[in-house]
């Protein structure tokens, strides 16, 4: 896919609409992308075209289980870090 931003009305679009459309006619944008990126033919398949995977699949709650503990984890750590600093900073001002 190519896209090019032009202001609204713009006398350059048409020309570059022309260009665009040659370039992507004659094989040259096709050769830019497989020179570019390794594994274009693999890549530019819709997913559901690859034999070996079902295609797109919506995720559920076990594939987020591993971040969900990671942030309860976060979460527990910076709770005990501020009930540690509450209580050393009730306790440790009383030493006058």
């Amino acid at each position: 896919m190519i896209s090019m931003a032009f202001r609204t009305n713009s006398s350059y679009l048409s020309p570059a609409n022309e260009i665009l459309m040659k370039v992507k006619e004659s094989g040259i944008f096709d050769k830019w992308l497989a020179d570019e990126l390794t594994n274009t033919t693999q890549c530019l398949r819709p997913p559901s075209s690859d034999g070996t995977s079902e295609g797109i699949k919506p995720l559920n709650i076990e594939n987020f289980l591993g971040p969900i503990l990671i942030l309860a984890a976060g979460l527990g750590l910076g709770l005990l870090s501020l009930l540690l600093e509450i209580s050393v900073g009730k306790f440790g001002s009383n030493k006058e």
